[in-house]
């Protein structure tokens, strides 16, 4: 005898198969939408450096005014590109940078430091994320285990 054969005598959609179909959908229905929602929660949006507004004095002494265009240009070196680089910014304020004729793209060469004030995020498509939250934190802070915990909760 075969197992089509135990299984067709024995009885192949009795009251126990349905009641397991029953709860294994409801179980389905509950943890789906867990594995899609760290698409969102965890995404990681576009994001550079903190810029130091301590540093922004000119080399005589006086508080620049400046655009947001501006203190990136200055403080955050173009990546290959040619966008603003992610975890990277520049040692010293580079003033040369707001003269039009001076070309940004030989910047690789300056003095660089890995991002000391955190980040700032590009909230156009996400408002918040895990990223963005545990970062407020503050990059020196020891979350690594934290957010391993709450992903795989």
């Amino acid at each position: 005898m075969d197992f089509d054969e135990i299984l067709h005598h024995v009885g192949d959609s009795g009251r126990f198969q349905i009641w397991m179909i029953v709860i294994l959908n409801i179980l389905a229905m509950v943890y789906s939408p867990h594995d899609v929602m760290e698409n969102f929660t965890a995404a990681i949006p576009a994001h550079h450096c903190s810029v130091n507004l301590d540093n922004l004095r000119s080399e005589n002494g006086t508080v620049m005014n400046l655009t947001t265009e501006a203190l990136m240009k200055i403080s955050i070196p173009m990546g290959p590109n040619q966008k603003p680089e992610q975890c990277r910014r520049f040692k010293h304020t580079q003033w040369q940078f707001l003269d039009s004729n001076i070309s940004t793209s030989n910047s690789t060469e300056l003095e660089t430091e890995p991002c000391l004030d955190g980040w700032t995020y590009d909230h156009s498509v996400f408002t918040s994320t895990i990223v963005t939250e545990l970062t407020h934190l503050g990059p020196r802070n020891n979350v690594g285990s934290l957010q391993k915990g709450h992903l795989s909760a």
